[in-house]
């Protein structure tokens, strides 16, 4: 982030209870972000605190151990327009060591227009997506589901992820942009899906 190539951004690092150090070691490195604390309670807790906090009309969620290229933002502003809902890109898979391991994802292997992927997830309530870090969200999207809760699943992209393509286009950027450290994450999209549609019909309408 702080190597980005975007400047009209502003930093927001939210600290979920951490009992490493963390916080001061943040405080130590930069001066130019907003560091909020918290108790620890989840993922999606973090991610309404660090959105109410924010200010800009575009939202990166950026997962702590994951690494934004400095060319993201920059690649993105194009699409940063109405009626867009998030933009994705495809994320390069790192080992412990950030050692890149020559495998990106999600693998699109096809033009994802806007259209194409509603049409995916109407058709199998699924559609290529990369987890938190690699998208961009509109905030007039996320307005009109936030706050989160956990009924979605804990993790906090799960409800984004699942109401993108209902409530405005995703806009698909084929470039490796977020570097993604390999854990025991797995990708959550159905299930999130079908919970996002039996909670949130009347803002479908």
């Amino acid at each position: 982030v702080s190597q980005s190539r975007y400047v009209n951004q502003e930093v927001i690092v939210v600290d979920d209870g951490s009992t490493d150090g963390s916080v001061n070691l943040l405080k130590g490195l930069r001066s130019d972000f907003v560091l909020l604390t918290k108790s620890n309670e989840g993922q999606y807790s973090a991610y309404n605190k660090g959105f109410y906090a924010s200010k800009g009309a575009w939202i990166l969620f950026l997962d702590s151990d994951d690494l934004a290229d400095q060319d993201l933002l920059h690649e993105a502003k194009p699409f940063f327009r109405d009626h867009v809902s998030k933009i994705q890109v495809q994320m390069k898979i790192i080992n412990s060591k950030s050692h890149f391991d020559n495998k990106l994802f999600p693998h699109y292997t096809e033009n994802l227009s806007p259209r194409r992927i509603r049409e995916l997830y109407l058709q199998t309530l699924s559609y290529p997506t990369p987890p938190g870090s690699g998208n961009i969200y509109a905030r007039s999207f996320l307005e009109k589901i936030f706050p989160l809760s956990d009924f979605c699943g804990k993790p906090g992209d799960s409800m984004p992820l699942a109401a993108a393509p209902l409530l405005g286009d995703v806009i698909t950027i084929r470039r490796p942009l977020v570097s993604y450290r390999l854990h025991d994450k797995t990708l959550r999209s159905r299930n999130a899906i079908r919970m996002f549609l039996n909670h949130n019909s009347d803002i479908l309408l």
